[in-house]
């Protein structure tokens, strides 16, 4: 009876073990790097410790993608974040470095081939320190609307599959397309600076200058000669 319950309870914990697929969730080389866009000036982000926060999102493959808006209820956060790498200007790492990531949710194959897991889509948010260092934290702020300095952005969606499982197959990076995840990002992305000043605000910044340009040269016209 023990040696019974003993293979049941080995058999649930290779099945937790292998029901979470694996991921490499970093990027560090060109032309997969963060960059930042402030008044369309354009540089990967800094090097300083902890100044960008990045999260995982994923909803199950199949029929149109969900919405690039993080919010969208589609979309899940199970807990992966990054920051930004110390070493490379434009990096980021994930919880275990440059080491495989298990994705809660995000099922493993349960074959010896990466088409008998679960696939995904994903979308890879990112944010400046001053808006939070947790997904809570920035999704809290951004469902109240960004306010103050800083910088938010989103990756294009993709989508693929996970490594591990069974037959502990490889895990794929999300930054590399092949077969395990053809839909892998093939760039980087670009987190904008908040608030962005918008064409209605500047095109009344321009009229308020040219109105007040007017009333200038009107007031101080020279005097016609007589």
């Amino acid at each position: 009876m023990k040696k019974i319950l003993l293979t049941a309870f080995w058999g649930l914990g290779c099945f937790s073990t292998f029901a979470q697929g694996t991921i490499l969730f970093y990027t560090l080389a060109t032309p997969y790097l963060i960059y930042i866009n402030q008044g369309g000036v354009t540089g990967p982000t800094t090097t300083a410790a902890n100044s960008f926060y990045y999260a995982l999102l994923i909803s199950p493959y199949g029929g149109l993608a969900p919405s690039s808006n993080p919010l969208n209820s589609a979309w899940t956060y199970n807990g992966l974040s990054a920051t930004n790498s110390t070493i490379i200007s434009g990096g980021f790492f994930g919880p275990n470095g440059n080491q495989p990531t298990t994705v809660a949710g995000w099922g493993a194959p349960t074959g010896p081939t990466y088409d008998t897991g679960t696939e995904m889509y994903f979308l890879i948010v990112g944010w400046s320190a001053n808006f939070g260092s947790s997904w809570s934290a920035f999704s809290t702020t951004l469902a109240n609307g960004l306010t103050g300095n800083g910088f938010y952005g989103v990756s294009p969606i993709g989508y693929g599959y996970s490594g591990g499982g069974p037959a502990v197959l490889a895990p794929p990076n999300l930054f590399t397309p092949w077969a395990a995840m053809p839909g892998a990002l093939q760039s980087g992305f670009t987190l904008y600076a908040v608030p962005e000043p918008s064409t209605f605000s500047l095109a009344g910044l321009g009229g308020l200058a040219c109105l007040l340009l007017n009333q200038f040269c009107r007031k101080y016209r020279a005097p016609r000669p007589r």
